[in-house]
């Protein structure tokens, strides 16, 4: 296994042989839960028209309360890999169904209000778990970030099994596959919607980037403590709610 870099390593250059190695590594890590996503919203969105929202949700929430617990046996870049394929299940499904939910139950000349809403309460809980998750690193180790992660998943899970069940059609497969084809030509025809989809997509390429390395450059660049880390990201929970 290639050490990882030290502070010297990241200030100057060139960098050590299997220095860009460890990097890349790191990067596949962070976007391995986003690759699930890719494919999973795909799926979660139709099948949430179908099964309805509630046994998706369920499912979305017992992955997000049993994923951090096995971080801990990940030993290897490719278990940790793997483990964060598994993990992005959660943000798969919640991503769009979460939003097909409040759809439902909002109208339509409010629609555009409550889902801004709905998505700047979803990144204050997103920057309040990466402030907190510093403190509790720096505070007690790994243990307790992950353990906390866990107790939230549990959490939103018993939140999930009290929503109305609300299945749409039968359990059928062809049908459902025509209804969720049906919806991907619909979507792949409307220019706008592509066009939202890529500037977005952008969007996600810079944010991700920066989530995967701002971490590693505070700390062994600028020399940051752990909840000093964790702080970076808090200040940004403002900005995100004022302009959501």
């Amino acid at each position: 296994m290639v050490p990882a870099p030290t502070r010297k390593d990241l200030s100057s250059a060139p960098l050590p042989a299997g220095t860009y190695y460890w990097h890349q590594l790191i990067g596949l890590a962070v976007a391995a839960s986003t690759i699930t996503g890719m494919f999973g919203k795909f799926l979660a969105g139709g099948l949430s028209d179908s099964l309805g929202r509630r046994i998706l949700m369920v499912t979305a929430c017992a992955v997000a309360a049993s994923a951090p617990l096995f971080y801990f046996l990940a030993v290897s870049a490719d278990s940790l890999i793997g483990l964060r394929l598994f993990h992005g299940l959660a943000t798969a499904i919640m991503g769009p169904v979460g939003r097909a939910f409040v759809s439902d139950i909002i109208e339509e000349s409010r629609r555009g209000e409550r889902l801004s809403t709905y998505t700047a309460s979803t990144n204050l809980g997103t920057m309040a778990g990466r402030s907190l998750g510093g403190f509790l690193l720096f505070w007690g180790g790994f243990l307790y970030p992950f353990f906390a992660s866990a107790v939230a998943g549990a959490v939103a899970l018993l939140i999930a099994f009290r929503w109305p069940k609300d299945q749409r059609h039968p359990v059928e497969l062809f049908p459902i596959l025509r209804r969720m084809g049906e919806g991907f030509r619909e979507v792949g025809s409307n220019r706008t919607v592509l066009i939202t989809s890529l500037v977005e997509a952008i969007q996600f390429l810079v944010t991700g980037a920066i989530d995967a390395f701002l971490p590693i450059y505070a700390k062994v660049v600028a020399g940051l403590s752990d909840w000093q880390v964790g702080s970076i990201y808090g200040v940004q929970v403002a900005t995100t709610l004022l302009s959501k």
